[in-house]
């Protein structure tokens, strides 16, 4: 295996708020392009070739690909400063990882513990594009009889795009608790959420680029729509590239549990389960006739009056983002048996279950044009259909389940200058 790692000690020197994946770029066979300067984009990674969809990202040891398209978001990756170590498999992926497209590699990376002196640690950061970054933690230290400690965590990021009109903003919120029992045993509870608000960058033509140049976006504002009674108003054409339709939000989260008990001398049980949350979208923006089939339904009424002029003659722009819901429970385990300075073995068990909600639920916009709710009609206001129900793009339903064991051998010989590993992985994936 070709293995490297870089620790907190690198990643405090970098950017403030980068992802970290950002931060792995300078290993060799790692490529990672941010779509912005400071990360709250996205970006494409790469190993030795592999995209990202082949590539295992594991956060604690808990798969982060998606359950739906195996994708990566480098931009809802855990702050730098709390990062203690990111380790990267290049070419290979471990007997282990918990994922059913790995492939390519392995990216992992790790939580720092809990510091033992107690304090208080923040940060301001200013810089172009109106980059404003405020992040602080507060370590408890050790306290009382069993040596327990905790931090909690929480940072605030905004700034404009680098081309357009629009913003990006992201919220977070950390915290650990650790306790640790006899000899090297312990037991962690961690948790994360993450709230990205994005406008997005849209990719001109050429010949758009060569009329407005790289501000192409600033030609594009919200064109109030004519209402007119008794009229066949139109849905004005340049509003579909309004930025404020043009949006990515998403919030993410997980609760993380870690356990490491002490069978006897040579047997070690680890035991990890967690669960995570996800709700995003990619925004949309549709035109509809009132007399549309999908707004009448199985009524037998003309249509829907979806803006208020007193007739269904029109054609309307209604928000009609893509929803992915995804609640993911799963474990991972492992029983090492040392059986003596040089001969290890270790099974492991891995269950990973996605439930992965996807619907489409149209929503009314504001007088500027803007969503009444990022998530649509999920969170705001529904667009009622004559029959009584209300009008969606999408709406499905799917698991993705994964079971998966695996054993290896490490021998360690000549002084230590050689090492071996032997592994089977068998993973059963069922969608």
């Amino acid at each position: 295996k070709s293995r490297s790692s870089i620790t907190n000690d690198y990643i405090e020197r970098q950017t403030p708020g980068q992802t970290i994946l950002e931060n792995l770029n300078l290993l060799p066979g790692v490529s990672f392009t941010n779509t912005d300067p400071y990360g709250n984009s996205g970006g494409n990674l790469r190993l030795r070739g592999f995209d990202s969809q082949r590539v295992s990202l594991t956060f604690d040891g808990m798969p982060l690909n998606d359950t739906g398209n195996y994708q990566i978001y480098s931009n809802q990756q855990l702050d730098g400063e709390i990062i203690s170590r990111a380790n990267v498999n290049l070419g290979t992926t471990d007997v282990d990882s918990p994922t059913a497209s790995a492939t390519g590699g392995t990216v992992n990376y790790i939580t720092r513990k809990p510091k033992e002196e107690g304090g208080l640690e923040a940060k301001a950061t200013y810089g172009t594009f109106n980059y404003k970054r405020l992040f602080a933690v507060v370590d408890s230290g050790v306290q009382g009889p069993n040596e327990t400690s905790a931090f909690v965590a929480a940072s605030y990021t905004k700034y404009d795009k680098w081309k357009g009109p629009g913003e990006l903003e992201k919220k977070q919120f950390n915290a650990r608790i650790y306790q640790p029992l006899k000899d090297d045993d312990f037991v962690s509870v961690a948790f994360h959420y993450n709230e990205n608000r994005n406008n997005q960058y849209r990719n001109p033509t050429m010949a758009q680029y060569e009329q407005f140049g790289k501000n192409f976006e600033n030609e594009r504002t919200f064109v109030t729509p004519t209402v007119r009674p008794g009229v066949a108003d139109s849905a004005p054409a340049a509003n579909s590239n309004y930025h404020g339709v043009r949006i990515n939000p998403s919030n993410t989260g997980n609760l993380r549990v870690q356990s490491s008990f002490a069978i006897n001398d040579s047997l070690r049980l680890t035991i990890d389960p967690y669960l995570q949350y996800t709700l995003a979208n990619g925004g949309g923006y549709t035109t509809f006739r009132e007399i549309d089939p999908r707004l009448r339904g199985t009524s037998a009424a003309a249509g829907v009056d979806l803006n208020g002029d007193g007739d269904v003659l029109d054609t309307v722009a209604l928000y009609t983002p893509n929803n992915t819901n995804t609640w993911r429970p799963g474990v991972t385990s492992s029983l090492l048996w040392e059986i003596d300075e040089d001969n290890r073995v270790r099974f492991a068990y891995a269950l990973d279950y996605g439930r992965h909600r996807q619907t489409g639920e149209a929503s009314y916009l504001d007088a500027d044009g803007n969503p009444m709710n990022v998530f649509g009609g999920r969170g705001g206001p529904k667009v009622e259909t004559a029959d009584g129900n209300h009008l969606r793009t999408r709406d499905r339903l799917s698991y993705a389940i994964l079971n998966q064991v695996s054993a290896e051998y490490t021998l360690q010989a000549l002084n230590d200058d050689l090492r071996v590993t032997a592994g089977v992985r068998a993973p059963f994936f069922k969608r």
